[in-house]
């Protein structure tokens, strides 16, 4: 067992039993860089992440690759979500470094925390090469891996200043300037914004539905509506459970990476939200629903707050719980009615690698030619029989003899704080008050933490407080505060926000130079 081993977090416990000499981010960590001479092998992930646990498994485990490292590297673990501002930060230098980011992160930094190499995940082979060379370039040529992370670190800070905005740039001309450059963006076969990766990105789908409302415009609403349907019956969103995964890789939302975050669940949620209001369509309130309760039932702690996320593996292999076989889904429904729906046929389902497997099936309905009008229908006479009469039947049978997913028991502040503001919009536009009694219930508990702390933290793991709030944290309370507020007008809700307020700009803000920090860790390596 390392250092880690006294780690609250799942993930940095994750990697307790590495034969690696894993330090977690600390004072200790870089002072034994200095002190010994080494550089430091900095690898941030997540316990959800399915290519953080094949890291794992192929390269961390393995005792050439730790035998390495511990004699030329000091290695330290970060668990972005635990750390969202060291993860912040080094996300820039991998994207300036690499030109795209992702998880696992792993960079190599100089003594002064400032990075001269960043990659994702690597094969054993491929990581020992290149740290490997790395570390021969720390030997024979300091002086110019020194310049070239400086040379890197003013790229990032440059990206890092905020745009410039001529004083006479009117908010409606940005507002139009952003829905063209969505627009552009749009797929026009299957919902969203690019290609592959595919994310869901609902912030740009409630941004395009306030366009429409300010500008009357109905080609945004039916790109944001036709998206949102599309992602409902492709297998980005689990059809059987509710919610939704993270991302597709394919560009027609298949198949998905399959943990299920937190705040991709409020994001859904204020979507539908939004979309049922516009519309009045049962199939957005039924999307509502079916989240809400899969977040009751699968990522609610005992104290009312809810889960950082779903692993994407279980014992039974990676998205165990969403693939099934035709013998399973006959067990619990009748398979000629779905089978007309899904075409599962001899197996629909394709991983990432683009392999068929001919013994597996996902609930993923191909839609692709289907406009707004037709996929309301295709709910109306088809599906929702389905959802009706079906679902319930396999959801039950899953629940009875299926592995559940692991979840991250973390608490996170901010992400808690969007799900309360999704459950009490949610609460007034079903007419449902347990979907409140759940937002107030995790609000009140969340202030009950902050009071007893006397300071709001961003992590609580098993009842304790593990990382120092980010500005995310008060931004997010503050907004459920006010949402609560507007649908009970208790004035205690009013007196928190204003409070919370107060004590953010105590922590975040640099009058001098009227500047709002992520976070009071990014002084600490001068970003």
């Amino acid at each position: 067992m390392n250092r880690l081993s006294k780690e609250k977090s799942q993930y940095l416990r994750l990697h307790a039993d590495n034969p690696i000499d894993w330090y977690p981010w600390g004072e200790e960590a870089f002072e034994k860089a200095r002190s010994e001479d080494k550089p430091i092998m900095l690898s941030i992930g997540y316990y959800s992440c399915h290519w953080c646990h094949v890291m794992n498994r192929e390269v961390f485990m393995d005792p050439d690759v730790a035998s390495y490292l511990n004699r030329h590297y000091v290695c330290i673990k970060v668990d972005r979500e635990e750390r969202p501002d060291i993860d912040s930060i080094y996300m820039k230098y991998a994207i300036a470094i690499m030109g795209s980011g992702g998880w696992p992160l792993n960079l190599v930094l100089t003594h002064d925390l400032k990075p001269y190499y960043a990659f994702t995940y690597l094969s054993k082979k491929d990581f020992l090469e290149v740290m490997e060379k790395l570390y021969e370039i720390w030997i024979s040529n300091r002086d110019e891996l020194n310049r070239y992370s400086q040379e890197v670190y003013r790229v990032v800070m440059d990206l890092s200043r905020p745009p410039t905005i001529k004083k006479k740039t009117m908010v409606n001309r940005l507002m139009d300037i952003v829905a063209y450059r969505l627009i552009d963006r749009y797929d026009a076969i299957y919902g969203g914004f690019g290609t592959r990766p595919k994310f869901p990105l609902y912030h740009n789908l409630r941004f395009l539905m306030k366009y429409w409302y300010y500008r009357r415009d109905e080609k945004p609403l039916n790109m944001a509506l036709e998206t949102l349907l599309k992602i409902r019956f492709s297998s980005l969103y689990d059809h059987i459970g509710g919610g939704v995964h993270r991302y597709a890789v394919n560009r027609d939302w298949s198949p998905p990476h399959f943990e299920k975050m937190l705040y991709d669940q409020a994001w859904l949620i204020e979507a539908s939200i939004d979309a049922y209001k516009i519309t009045g369509e049962d199939v957005f309130r039924q999307m509502i629903l079916s989240t809400y309760r899969f977040l009751e039932r699968e990522m609610k702690g005992r104290d009312g707050l809810y889960y950082s996320s779903l692993s994407a593996e279980s014992e039974d292999g990676e998205g165990s719980l969403y693939l099934w076989t035709l013998d399973e889904i006959g067990e619990a429904a009748d398979i000629e009615v779905l089978n007309s729906v899904y075409s599962f046929n001899r197996g629909n389902y394709i991983d990432e690698f683009g392999k068929p497997h001919d013994d597996i099936v996902i609930f993923h309905i191909d839609i692709s030619s289907y406009g707004y009008s037709r996929l309301i229908e295709f709910y109306r006479d088809t599906y929702k029989m389905i959802e009706q009469e079906y679902i319930p039947r396999l959801l039950e049978h899953r629940i009875r003899n299926k592995k559940h997913m692991p979840p991250d028991k973390k608490i996170l502040v901010d992400w808690n704080s969007m799900i309360i503001s999704s459950f009490s919009k949610a609460s007034n536009v079903t007419g449902l008050d347990n979907i409140m009694e759940s937002a107030v219930n995790a609000y009140r508990n969340i202030i009950g933490i902050w009071k007893g702390l006397d300071i709001l933290p961003h992590t609580v793991i098993d009842g304790e407080p593990t990382s120092p709030a980010i500005f995310d944290d008060y931004a997010y309370l503050i907004r459920a505060s006010i949402d609560l507020y507007e649908e009970t007008f208790e004035s205690e809700y009013v007196s928190n926000a204003v409070e919370l307020t107060e004590e953010a700009l105590s922590r975040f803000y640099d009058d001098s130079i009227h500047v709002l920090y992520f976070n009071e860790g990014e002084r600490l390596i001068d970003m």
